[in-house]
Parts: C-alpha cells; sequence; structure tokens
C-alpha cells in the first residue's frame, strides 16, 4: 500500500490534518453513462452531455454557463468507460475572482494511472482552463482544501514522481504536494510559509521507519525531501546515516544515452546512496 499524506477521502485528510474542507465538496457531479448531467450553484451552471461513440467509447462535453451565456467549453473523445467520464465541481481556488472555479477530473486509466485534473476560472474578460497534469490514480486529488484557511483551497496530494524510484510501487513512499492557483496558473505551492505547518504535519503520518530493504530507503528519500521542504538544516544527515546499503534500486545508473529504454551492457554504474538521493532531489527541483 502507498503510504502517503493523502491516501484517505478529502474529509477524513482534512480531519487528521486539521484542515478546513471544501465547502463546495457536495456540489458535484460524476457521470455513469450516456445524457445530459447540469449542477448549478453561486450563479453559474455546470451542463455535462455524454453520448455512446465509435467501438464502445464516449463522448463527452463539457460547459460552464455564466448569465445563460456558455463562458467555457470542452469536448473529450474516446473516453473508453463509463469510469472515465468527467467528473466536475465548483471549488473556490482564486480569490480574485468573484466566481468559484469549476473543477474537471477525468481518469485515463492504466496501471496506477491516471486522473487528470483542470480548472475553468474566471479572468478579467474570459474564463481560461488551467491544467494542472495528471495525477497517479491512487492520489487523492479531489482533496480540495483550504490548507491555510484564508478562504481559498488548494489541491493536496503526494508527489508521485518518488513512486519505483527507491522501492516497488507498494513499498513507495512519497512526500505531501500541494497546488494553488497563482496569477492565472497552475503551481507548486508546497514550499510557501504559510503551509509550512501542514507539510510538518505529514511527518508524523508517515510512522515509524521500516526495518530494512526497499521501503525503508524510499521512507528515508520522503523524510528527507520533506525536511528540504521545510527548509531544515542538514536535511539529508538522517537518511544517508541510515538507510540499507545492501539495497540498489534506485542506485544504478547508466553511464550512456539509453537505447530503446534499455542501457547499453557494461554501461552502468551503481551510486551509493547519498549520490542517488543528491541526483534524484536535484532532477526533481528539490534541492539546487
Amino acid at each position: 500500500m502507498i503510504r502517503t499524506a493523502t491516501g484517505a477521502s478529502a474529509a477524513f485528510l482534512a480531519c487528521f490534518l486539521g484542515l478546513a474542507p471544501a465547502l463546495a465538496l457536495d456540489a458535484s457531479l460524476q457521470p455513469d453513462g450516456p445524457g445530459s448531467f447540469s449542477l448549478s450553484a453561486n450563479g453559474l451552471s455546470i451542463g455535462v452531455d455524454v453520448q455512446p461513440a465509435a467501438e464502445n467509447t464516449f463522448r463527452a462535453e463539457v460547459r460552464v454557463t455564466e448569465g445563460g451565456r456558455v463562458v467555457a467549453a470542452t469536448t473529450l473523445d474516446e473516453l473508453y468507460s463509463a469510469f472515465s467520464l468527467p467528473g466536475v465541481r465548483f471549488v473556490e481556488m482564486d480569490a480574485s475572482n468573484d466566481r468559484p472555479e469549476v473543477q474537471m477530473t477525468v481518469w485515463t486509466g492504466g496501471a496506477h494511472c491516471c486522473n487528470e485534473v483542470s480548472v475553468f476560472s474566471k479572468a478579467e474578460d474570459s474564463w481560461d482552463k488551467i491544467d494542472f497534469g495528471s495525477f497517479d490514480s491512487r492520489s487523492d486529488v479531489g482533496a480540495f482544501i483550504d490548507a491555510d484557511f484564508d478562504g481559498v483551497h488548494e489541491i493536496i496530494t503526494y508527489d508521485d514522481r518518488f513512486l519505483y524510484e527507491f522501492a516497488s510501487y507498494a513499498g513507495s513512499w512519497a512526500p505531501m504536494r500541494i497546488f494553488g492557483v497563482r496569477d492565472g496558473q497552475a503551481r507548486d505551492v508546497t514550499r510557501e510559509p504559510q503551509f509550512a505547518d501542514v507539510v510538518r504535519r505529514s511527518l508524523d503520518r508517515m510512522g515509524e521507519l521500516p526495518d530494512a530493504r526497499e521501503p525503508r530507503n524510499s521512507w528515508l528519500a520522503t523524510y528527507a525531501a520533506t525536511l528540504v521542504l521545510l527548509g531544515e538544516d542538514d536535511p539529508l544527515d538522517f537518511a544517508v546515516g541510515s538507510h540499507d546499503p545492501s539495497v540498489e534500486w534506485g542506485m544504478v545508473r547508466c553511464t550512456v544515452a539509453e537505447v530503446d529504454y534499455q542501457c547499453p551492457e557494461g554501461k552502468e554504474t551503481v551510486l551509493d546512496f547519498e549520490a542517488a538521493l543528491t541526483d534524484f532531489l536535484t532532477r526533481t527541483g528539490y534541492l539546487e
């Protein structure tokens, strides 16, 4: 099981972390087949029209209406299952405008993948679609939470780039990640100071250090990354001094360009844990 800061429902996560869940979470809809679906609140309406398409797929059109006028729309083709139909809801993510945002989530399917999340937000003269990207399917990307109690909600999830890096999917740990809207764009806001207490509480949820092997090293990588986010001194020291040196998962690097995703024979090298962890945290932007 993935042990992360966001493996529970949005309501449970909010309660556990002592946060304020989004008041608009109940204003949502999830189509389960062909038909026309609608949702209205706060002077806005969301319409979702689902039609059967070729080869047992679906086609869905999502529209946002303000004052009887369609202000945003998108069409999704070749949705292969009713499970992949777009779910929509109202949520406040940008206090600079006079309307709540409209969130849309689409499940793409695949192994551990993926929830694609986007938000329609009112700009000065138009409504813009803000893409937050794809999240691991076990990530609770529906967790729109007012993490700093300012009336504006964030997406609290985890950094799925840590999955498979130092352990298998089932043995992986990953640090908290917080996304918000800044200047009309999707931003990683995890390091903003108002979220420091939320990030620090995620350390408490990690529990005890695993005894050995890959889960131990993955736990330590997540712990180190979280200390980096908090600006702690010497954030890698505990991880480097406590890792399992018998593990090679995540330590192997190719010294030349891969060919068809494979390292040519004899061109692999094995790093120690400190070097592998430093390299990974640098590549993912935790370290400069």
